[in-house]
């Protein structure tokens, strides 16, 4: 992992920073519509997701009322019968991603991202601008997916605004900033980029000073 710290904060990192795994084989991946899933289902995946978020999850309540509660679907990715790796999608959202700490390493971060494209070619994300982000990014940069960060406000909103999560006046505050590891890596696939639009909305969870990218696959 990158860094013990790093490993402790965001568990759902693909594997070390930059580096990207081998693909698992033999993998069963399973898209079902939150209303469909049963009780016994929804507590595993709580349950890969509480690990995998580790210190920063933020109990079983938000995960039933608010991460469920507004999600459409779950696609979960299982090696045998061991759940491996899972993400819960709110319309074309992916709201929450987790791979299971026994199973990181081996490319699942991309796999994920992958499978959720085939499902929503729209898809996206967001992530923070912060170096404990950087295991997230690393994923989304690889060169076996095509994620690349949104840089439109008016786009950013109207993402939202089709999410249950988002609201009907869904409004977020923009700046420009840098990200030298972001650049590092889109570097690699060929990209110049020194600085990146970055969002923030007051009342949101993580707070009106916390900036955030946002990331959608580009079909």
């Amino acid at each position: 992992m990158i860094t013990e710290r790093v490993s402790n904060q965001i568990r759902y990192m693909e594997g070390q920073t930059g580096i990207e795994g081998d693909e698992m084989d033999n993998v069963r991946v399973d898209i079902t519509p939150v209303t469909q899933l049963t009780e016994d289902q929804i507590k595993e995946l709580g349950d890969l997701l509480a690990a995998g978020y580790d210190k920063l999850w933020q109990g079983d309540g938000n995960y039933r009322n608010a991460i469920l509660g507004n999600a459409t679907q779950v696609l979960r990715i299982y090696d045998g019968d061991a759940l491996a790796a899972g993400v819960t999608i709110d319309n074309s959202r992916i709201s929450a991603i987790a791979v299971g700490p026994h199973f990181q390493g081996r490319g699942l971060g991309v796999k994920l991202f992958k499978e959720a494209s085939k499902a929503h070619p729209d898809i996206w994300i967001t992530v923070g601008v912060d170096p404990k982000s950087e295991g997230m990014i690393a994923t989304l940069t690889s060169k076996k997916i095509n994620f690349m960060p949104v840089e439109d406000k008016n786009k950013i909103e109207d993402l939202f605004r089709k999410t249950n999560q988002g609201r009907e006046h869904y409004q977020v505050e923009t700046e420009s900033t840098e990200f030298p590891f972001l650049s590092q890596r889109l570097a690699l696939k060929g990209i110049n980029q020194n600085s990146f639009i970055a969002y923030a909305r007051a009342g949101s969870t993580h707070g009106s000073v916390y900036h955030q990218i946002l990331f959608q696959n580009q079909t």
